[in-house]
């Protein structure tokens, strides 16, 4: 499955999702809680890391994969980008 990780920049005001010790083609995405925006991603080929685009905002955002998303936080949850 690997780990997520809520990241963030207040500077451009967008959240995104980073994934580490996956396998490749493990599926995960970022969202706003509200369903407005998302990215998915699948980390390619050869990689055991990977990134999701950018989402607008930073508070109220999760990530997930197959097996369910994290509850919605807010920018003191995540990593600054």
């Amino acid at each position: 499955m690997g780990r997520l990780e809520l990241r963030n920049s207040p500077g451009c005001g967008a959240s995104w999702a980073r994934i580490t010790g996956a396998e490749e083609g493990t599926w995960f995405y970022v969202q706003t809680c509200d369903g407005r925006y998302a990215q998915s991603y699948r980390v390619p080929r050869g990689y055991t890391s990977a990134y999701t685009d950018m989402v607008p905002g930073y508070s109220g955002i999760r990530v997930g994969n197959l097996a369910g998303h994290s509850p919605c936080r807010g920018p003191e949850d995540s990593v600054r980008g």
